[in-house]
């Protein structure tokens, strides 16, 4: 991607970030965006069409680092603490995106993600049972909410006793 591209799509990112600190994404208007980021509307409109698609590719963004790490970390150990690793470096952006002024919407694809992530995993390792596929419902909406809850309470735990919490969590329920 040529620099100049790279470099007007961060603005735009930390812009609606910054915005999404004191309004609710419904709220927000491109104009808003362009102020924040000093840019013009013409430069926004060359890129998104919303501030819902640039939220949406920063949700994007992030998944697909997680589901990289899901795809390249041999074992559920690691893949707990490289979840928490990431989601610890882009803290702005998970705040932000489990925020309410974000209005949970990304957060609901970053399930379905996690979901399917972990339903492969598992069948590929131990096979497919209906009772399994419960089990998954509830740990990944778990993982998912204490993940959630972690931000809230300003990441106090280090990524390594998250990633331990999270892997204690899931092998109870899931082995």
């Amino acid at each position: 991607m040529d620099a100049r591209i790279l470099k007007t799509k961060q603005a735009i990112h930390r812009a609606v970030i910054a915005l999404l600190g004191n309004c609710r994404l419904s709220e927000m208007t491109v104009s808003a965006v362009c102020r924040e980021a000093d840019i013009n509307r013409n430069t926004f409109y060359a890129h998104y069409r919303t501030p819902d698609d640039v939220v949406e590719e920063i949700s994007n963004q992030l998944i697909e680092r997680l589901n990289q790490i899901a795809i390249h970390t041999p074992r559920r150990e690691g893949i707990c603490l490289a979840i928490c690793s990431t989601i610890y470096h882009d803290r702005e952006v998970f705040c932000t995106l489990v925020s309410p002024n974000c209005e949970h919407r990304y957060l609901d694809v970053a399930v379905a993600h996690a979901r399917n992530s972990a339903q492969r995993y598992t069948t590929h390792h131990q096979g497919h049972s209906e009772l399994g596929s419960y089990y998954h419902e509830f740990v990944i909406g778990g993982c998912v909410y204490a993940l959630e809850r972690w931000a809230e309470n300003g990441f106090q735990q280090t990524p390594e006793e998250m990633g331990a919490i999270l892997h204690d969590f899931y092998t109870k329920y899931i082995s």
